[in-house]
This record gives C-alpha cells, structure tokens and sequence, in this order.
C-alpha cells in the first residue's frame, strides 16, 4: 500500500490531481483506498489504476513535438515523417490498450463482486427452501393431529351416546284416526 504523497511523487502529479481522480471513480475505488492516522492508503488496484491513468492522460497531452523535440530530429524532417507516422499510430494503439486494459479490470472486478453476489443469494435460497420444507412438515404434521384429535372426539362422543341410550327400543305411539276412535267409542262406551 502506498500513501497518496508517495504515489504522487512517482507519478510527477500533484496530489490534488489524485484525489480530484479517486473522487471522479469512488464508487469503483472505494474499496480500495483506506485511511490511517488522516493519510489515505492505496492498495494495488488502485495504484494501478492512477498509473494506468495518467499514462493514458500523458499520452493523450503529448504531441510529437513534444515527444521528439531536438535539433537533429528538425532537420531530417522527410526521414522522419514515417517515424512520426509509426510512433503516432504505435501511440494511438498504446492508448486505446491501455484504456482497454482499464475497462477491462474494472469489467472484471464488477463480474466479481456480482459472482460473489450471486453465490450468496444462492445460499439465501437455499437456506429459505430449507426453511419452507421445514414449515411445510410442520403443518401437514400438526393438520395430521388435528384430523387425528377431531376423529377421536367425534368417537368419544359416539360412544358416549350410546352408554346413554336405552337398550330397549320403545315402540313410537301409533296414530290414530276418527274411524278407529269411534269404533273405540262404541265397544266402550265407558271411554269417554
């Protein structure tokens, strides 16, 4: 880990320039930079990251002239035309893999941190199905009881009626209709 005074003397910038670039990508550098004792730390990632950076940012600042800028280089201009043309195309490629590289770390990191995600919210489910297997056993079991105790109940009470009934079954009054109270009537007539 390196403190950012340090990583801003390695990269001739000023500190100011460090943090301005750390604050522009906070949310893919904040794991990275850390504070001890009001000095802010950089890890790897985030030191190569500023290196990156910058070498594109002074590719891109840079002209020719100011790449190649001597005497003998002014006066074979038409010998060095081609070498302009092969340096600027060679820049133009550095830049573009840099830039690449840049977005593919970052591209990577996230893809990370989404696979730790993922594992995680795997487990959740996981844990959550178990959880419902659980419940659900649980109240087929307690339905299994309560069918078990309401069978035995109605028992109970079917048994219970039946100590309280009677054991002769006593013959239901029968009907009897005008014809038949008169008939009574006149065999006796005391009846009345």
């Amino acid at each position: 880990m390196k403190s950012i005074a340090e990583l801003s003397n390695e990269l001739n910038v000023s500190k100011t320039s460090i943090y301005n670039i750390l604050k522009k990508n906070e949310t893919a550098l904040k794991e990275h930079t850390h504070k001890k004792q009001g000095k802010t730390f950089l890890d790897n990632y985030a030191e190569m990251f500023l290196i990156d950076y910058y070498t594109v940012e002074i590719n891109k600042n840079l002209t020719i002239p100011d790449i190649i800028n001597t005497e003998e280089n002014e006066k074979e201009s038409t010998a060095d035309s081609t070498v302009f043309n092969d340096f600027e195309e060679d820049s133009s490629e550095v830049e573009t893999d840099l830039n690449s590289l840049n977005i593919i770390a970052i591209l990577q990191k996230q893809l990370k941190i989404k696979d730790e995600q993922l594992k995680r919210k795997d487990e959740q489910i996981k844990d959550l199905t178990e959880s419902i297997k659980t419940i659900s056993i649980a109240f087929s079991d307690r339905d299994k009881v309560k069918q078990q105790e309401l069978f035995l109940e109605a028992m109970e009470k079917k048994e219970a009626i039946e100590k309280t009934a009677p054991s002769e079954e006593i013959e239901p009054p029968k009907k009897t209709n005008f014809i038949n109270r008169f008939l009574k009537k006149l065999k006796n007539p005391e009846f009345d």
